[in-house]
């Protein structure tokens, strides 16, 4: 498999022991070739040490974290290159930075708190990465298994960890929590980033793997296999027995799913509009359980999405948790912004309950409208993205559909 594959590899400190990263002289660098000139896409770093290259939309940052964090001043160089590489970046990206010593570890002889490289690398190098958009961060060193929450902002001691530098409470896992989440498409600054530590590959050491930026602690042999689909990156775990142990997805832009779900709760009542760039859906007349439809004030990503006859969105986009315009109501929650800046959104009202307690989805939006007449059935849908719980309403028989208006009401 080496003969025809690319191999890209980071200076640890074992390497130190045949060679020298600030002369670039040695063995280990005998045996490679990287591209410090720029040669497989980035900026040219003029050293074999650190260096970057693109592999189709993912940008990744190879570091040195030997003799060049042995202080901030040794760092410069290596932190000045890295400033003018990431501003570089472009289009939609993903941007995966790797180096040998982590900037979180609690594992057997390793401690990411009393050892000098690893602490430098942390309050040196991470503001710089997550300032520019970093989406993983990818280490070895620690012979364990170590896997962060989705964290940003964090460059002290363990102790000084709390759930305030979680973007994200969650797992992380599609078929758990939910994936993780990023409003923009390109590279966005101190949007999160997950730090995983794989030094288990040919064997794990016990140790206590309880360092609070950490969300999982592995004592296993396996790899790291990462698949990136367009705007959605999937890591996982996998052990020497063959086994996942371990998953997480990140999913870039707040666009809507690219087809409409299915097996969603519908309801008696309905109501869409179109007309003079303003539209508005109402769900009524059914039942909405609040354990389905989330808390977008805590952990819940949800979308409000109209979908043409094939499936492809018209209007709406996610609303992800945490945005301080998600406000609880009696019943539910509200999202007001009379700006209409996140995909023309200016109220998504969602009580929870019954018919007989007037469960409801309301909606109301600016932006452009689909070509009008519209062709049938229009299908607009709540989803929690997390879950893939859906509240749906079709529109076959419309009161309206002329070159200017569209109204349709259920029944």
């Amino acid at each position: 498999m080496l003969r025809s594959t690319p191999v890209y590899s980071t200076f640890g400190n074992h390497e130190r022991f045949v060679a020298q990263d600030l002369t670039q002289t040695g063995d280990y660098f005998n045996m490679f070739s990287f591209p410090k000139n720029g040669e497989a896409g980035g900026v040219a770093s003029g050293t074999e040490a650190y260096y970057s290259f693109d592999f189709r939309n993912v940008h990744f940052v190879v570091l040195d974290s030997e003799d060049y964090a042995s202080s901030p001043a040794a760092l410069t160089p290596m932190i000045t290159w890295l400033q003018s590489d990431l501003a570089a970046v472009s289009g939609e990206e993903w941007v995966v930075a790797l180096w040998h010593r982590p900037p979180y570890t609690r594992g057997l002889l390793h401690n990411s708190d009393t050892e000098t490289n690893e602490i430098n690398m942390r309050q040196t190098v991470l503001p710089v990465l997550e300032g520019l958009g970093v989406d993983l961060v990818l280490s070895g060193h620690s012979h364990s298994y170590e896997r962060s929450y989705f964290i940003n902002g964090h460059y002290g001691l363990a102790n000084t960890f709390t759930d305030a530098f979680k973007l994200d409470l969650g797992d992380g896992d599609p078929a758990g929590d939910g994936a993780y989440r990023k409003a923009a498409d390109a590279p966005d600054p101190s949007s999160g980033a997950v730090y995983v530590v794989n030094g288990s590959g040919s064997e794990f050491r016990p140790a206590t793997l309880d360092h609070p930026a950490h969300l999982r602690g592995l004592l296993e042999t396996g790899s790291l296999v990462i698949d990136v689909d367009q705007n959605v990156l999937t890591a996982r775990f996998l052990t020497g027995t063959g086994e996942i142990h371990d998953e997480f997805s990140i999913v870039k832009g707040t666009t809507c799913p690219f087809v409409a779900a299915t097996g969603c709760n519908t309801a008696v009542r309905g109501k869409l509009t179109m007309r003079n760039a303003k539209w508005g859906w109402k769900w009524k007349g059914g039942t909405i359980d609040t354990t389905e439809v989330g808390d977008p004030t805590g952990e819940a990503d949800l979308a409000v999405c109209i979908y043409d006859p094939n499936g492809v969105p018209l209007l709406g986009g996610e609303i992800l948790h945490g945005n301080p315009l998600w406000k609880p109501i009696k019943r539910g929650y509200q999202y007001r912004d009379r700006t209409f800046a996140n995909h023309g959104f200016e109220k998504v009202k969602i009580k929870t309950g019954t018919p007989s307690l007037s469960a409801v989805v309301q909606v109301k939006g600016r932006g452009t409208l689909p070509p009008l007449p519209a062709a049938l059935p229009i299908t607009a849908q709540l989803i929690n993205l997390d879950n893939g719980k859906c509240w749906s309403s079709e529109f076959t028989m419309p009161r309206q559909n002329l070159s200017d208006r569209f109204l349709a009401v259920i029944p």
